[in-house]
This record gives C-alpha cells, structure tokens and sequence, in this order.
C-alpha cells in the first residue's frame, strides 16, 4: 500500500529537542530520528523532544520515583523518544494532544517504513494499529486489563520505540 502525506508543517525543533536527540555519548538512532522528525514535518500539532537517550542514572531515577518499569529502559540505547504536544507555549500531557503527536507518528512510520511502537498501544506496531490512535489505545488498555486482571495497562502515550530487526 502506498501512503500519501499531509502538507508540511512549520514546525522545527528547538534547542532543548535538537540536544535530546544528539544525546550525550552518542545520538538517538538515525532510522529513529526519521520517523520524528517527519512526524513533526507532518504534524497538525506542535511537539518537542523532552526526552531522548538517557544516562544510566536518569534511568535509574525514573525507576525509583514509578515512572519506569524498567532499570534500563530503551531510552538508554538511544531507540527511544518522548515526544510531547506543546500548548499555548507549554508541554502538555493531556491525551487529545498526544493522540495528535501519534497520529504524525503513524503516518511517518508507514510512509519510511520503520517499525514503531507507542506507549498507547505497546503490544502492536504503531504502523498497523487500525482505527485512530486514541482507538487503538482503548483497545489496548481493555485487552492488558483482561489479560491481567488487578494489573493496570502501562501507559505512555508520548513515548515512541524503534523496533529493531
């Protein structure tokens, strides 16, 4: 299937973004950088990079305070992205706006053909999801929550994961 892009945006990185993706000893993953920087290119909605590769003890610190589940997560290999919407000015976490920041990411992932996983929908690649993001995520946390009773769905709905061969 051949998938057509929306016009280009205006939107750039800024400084804070542009160094999170150069990271610290070495860069986000080039296949990576792609899918967000066409996603920002493509995007309806504004977004920054607020998180890119991580240092040991930035992982280490999300772990400790409950926003990872993980000591080492794919932030640390540089495979990893938060993308977050910006409104009016600020970075924002309110569901519609990320669910706009993943609809761009959908469309750059099918467009390059790299494959990518969102924290709204961890168990399928962003490319397949079918229906709107907001949908697929629904589905998702309904799916986990079945499969794991008592367990709450993990859920980062700005995190974006390459997926490598």
């Amino acid at each position: 299937m051949t998938w057509k892009l929306p016009p280009q945006s205006s939107f750039t990185f800024g400084k804070h973004s542009e160094a999170e993706l150069a990271g610290f000893e070495f860069p986000v993953h080039p296949k990576l950088q792609a899918v967000t920087r066409l996603a920002l290119a493509i995007s309806g909605c504004d977004f920054g990079i607020h998180d890119g590769v991580r240092t040991v003890a930035e992982g280490e610190a999300n772990f400790v305070a409950g926003t990872s589940r993980t000591h080492h997560s794919k932030h640390q290999d540089g495979l990893a992205v938060d993308a977050v919407p910006w409104s009016n000015g600020k970075m924002s976490w309110r569901p519609d706006h990320c669910f706009q920041v993943a609809v761009a990411h959908q469309l750059a992932s099918r467009f390059l053909r790299i494959p990518i996983i969102w924290g709204g929908a961890w168990d399928r690649m962003l490319a397949e999801l079918v229906g709107t993001p907001k949908i697929a995520h629904q589905a998702y946390v309904e799916r986990f929550e079945r499969a794991n009773p008592g367990t709450k769905a993990l859920v980062d709905l700005v995190h974006f994961q390459l997926v490598l061969p």
